[in-house]
């Protein structure tokens, strides 16, 4: 049995998909009224899927009643056995773990659905198992292993069959596996491949006018453009993501959209507007249930405390950020974090800088995050005022680059190599 919603299901704003979820539920407790049957066991699947995505986009992918749903969806599929509506189901339960930070249960159904896609007829779970390995990997620092696997996913991806998938699934997958690869591709140390990949996702998405893509992939393009060093553009993105949250109800991407373009601030200067608005964005994130990319935003503000010479709480928050990285597995920024806190520490002239840089350098090589081993090879060598390996060692993260020369990170290191060259001779 095939629970399928059409365009025309789920109206285009956030009062009448309440609307909807409040009739779902209704004919729910109406089922608790039928005999225990198949067909009710079949019929109240249906409707857990049903209200499964309005939830999403009303309560944000990490809310309980998401949870909630997708669980008793589980345990109806498994009743009624595997149809079609298995990967629904699965993808409602992996993008819940996942936005909880439950990265090894979001894993552990990412390599169920291809496990299914190899004994089962139905279109779609490879591709969904694929792009959740894509997601789950790209969280958990395994760049590389992430870009495989949205290689292959685009491979089964078909434009017009997956069109109208945002129904099913919250976003079009087409959206959503460009803008988590070019992440990916970033930290690989491939920027201006990243830049191409985000503005492919972006253009899609105002294609197919849907407003929780849209806000998604703006998002995506601010954290890009901050990674790359470009803060009005980030600026802008972050803005515009608010903008569509806001007049759609999307509640975890407004939050995401508060926090970036707070960090865009500080790097222009406005610091004390910059840090409230980052603070701000964490409490909403932390009221949707959310909890991936804490790591990540503690980070902000960490670095956005340092620039005003806060260095204990900046240091509480790097620590805090630091634990939750490692006790959830939620690695994609590890070997930032730990530069982040050797800056800090060498600002209170403490000599275990230089293990925080060395440690952020293997971290950094462990995962062929190129882009954060540039960073921490440049600490390293100004600690070090060039001296050698450190200079040898930024010289040669800094030439194994073959794009991005005009981004922030590969300048600076120009400029620094320069520097560096000038003194030693």
């Amino acid at each position: 049995m095939l629970c399928s919603i059409n365009s025309s299901d789920i109206p285009d704003n956030s009062s009448p998909k309440k609307n909807s979820v409040g009739l779902a539920r209704r004919a729910l407790e109406l089922l608790k009224k039928l005999p225990d049957t198949e067909e009710r066991a079949q019929q109240e699947l249906c409707l857990q899927l049903t209200i499964g995505v309005p939830l999403i986009v009303t309560g944000g992918y990490a809310s309980a009643d998401v949870g909630t749903a997708y669980t008793r969806a589980r345990e109806l599929s498994q009743r009624v056995g595997a149809t079609a509506d298995i990967s629904e189901v699965l993808w409602g339960l992996w993008v819940f773990y996942t936005v909880r930070a439950e990265l090894k249960t979001a894993h552990e159904i990412a390599e169920e659905f291809l496990r299914l896609a190899e004994q089962l007829p139905y279109p779609g779970l490879a591709m969904r198992g694929h792009e959740a390995m894509e997601v789950t990997f790209v969280q958990m620092g395994r760049f590389a292993e992430s870009v495989e696997h949205y290689e292959k996913a685009l491979l089964l991806y078909d434009p017009q069959q997956h069109r109208d998938d945002v129904f099913q699934y919250s976003q079009n997958p087409g959206v959503a596996l460009r803008s988590h690869a070019a992440w990916a591709l970033w930290y690989l140390g491939q920027p201006d491949r990243a830049l191409n990949l985000n503005k492919e996702a972006l253009a899609l998405a105002r294609e197919l006018s849907e407003p929780h893509g849209l806000a998604h992939t703006l998002y995506f393009g601010a954290i890009l453009h901050q990674l790359r060093g470009e803060n009005q553009l980030a600026q802008q993105h972050a803005e515009a993501a608010i903008e569509v949250s806001t007049e759609h109800g999307l509640s975890i991407y407004e939050a995401f959209g508060i926090i970036a373009r707070g960090s865009a601030l500080v790097e222009q200067g406005s610091t004390e507007e910059g840090i409230e608005q980052i603070r701000h964005g964490l409490a909403v994130h932390e009221a949707t249930g959310a909890r991936l990319a804490r790591p990540y935003f503690l980070a902000l503000l960490a670095d956005a405390l340092r620039s005003v010479g806060k260095i204990d709480e900046s240091l509480r928050a790097i620590d805090d950020a630091l634990s939750l990285s490692h006790e959830r597995g939620e690695e994609r920024y590890l070997a930032e974090l730990y530069r982040l806190k050797g800056e800090m520490l060498l600002m209170r002239g403490d000599e275990n800088a230089a293990d925080c840089f060395n440690e952020a350098i293997v971290v950094a090589q462990r995962q062929k995050a190129k882009s954060l081993e540039l960073r921490a090879a440049m600490s390293l060598a100004r600690l070090y005022n060039g001296r050698s390996p450190a200079s040898e060692r930024l010289a040669v993260i800094y030439n194994s680059f073959t794009e991005g020369f005009a981004t922030k990170d590969l300048q600076d290191a120009k400029t620094l190599l320069d520097e560096l060259s000038r003194s030693s001779g």
